[in-house]
């Protein structure tokens, strides 16, 4: 396991998909990224449909990602992130989660000369349900029986 890997700050626990639990889950990550390094914050047990909500705030300019398998954020492969963003003081982005697991933001600063404060905020909420619509017969027709 790399050793950037193992510098991963943070995780947050969503259970979006139980009944009994809220509709978001909010958290806030304040990390440092030293230059020519690389962090990667875990979000646990995301279900399908979620919708991921992150803002980036720092001063300076990073890379930013987010990405599904655990794979991915080890070896640092970005080619298949679902998002992927230079973040020049601030960004907010939304994904909606393709299938249940982890996720990961992936802070970027390989190419950077200097350290970044990042603050990452993360919320986690169930996507929109649109109620069922009944459909209505058609004037001069009778339903079948």
């Amino acid at each position: 396991m790399s050793p950037h890997f193992l510098a991963t700050v943070a995780a947050l626990v969503l259970a979006l998909a139980a009944s009994a639990s809220p509709a978001s889950a909010q958290a806030v990550f304040n990390t440092d990224v030293p230059a020519g390094k690389w962090r990667a914050l875990r979000v646990r047990a995301v279900p399908e449909g979620a919708v991921l909500a992150v803002q980036i705030a720092l001063k300076g300019t990073i890379g930013v990602a987010l990405v599904r398998a655990p794979e991915a954020a080890k070896a640092l492969e970005l080619s298949r992130a679902l998002f992927r963003a230079p973040v020049e003081n601030r960004l907010s982005f939304s994904v909606t989660a393709p299938a249940p697991g982890d996720y990961y933001v992936v802070l970027d600063n390989r190419r950077g000369a200097d350290a970044r404060a990042v603050e990452v905020k993360v919320q986690a909420r169930r996507a929109p349900t649109r109620p069922a619509t009944p459909v209505k017969p058609k004037k001069g027709t009778e339903p079948e029986a």
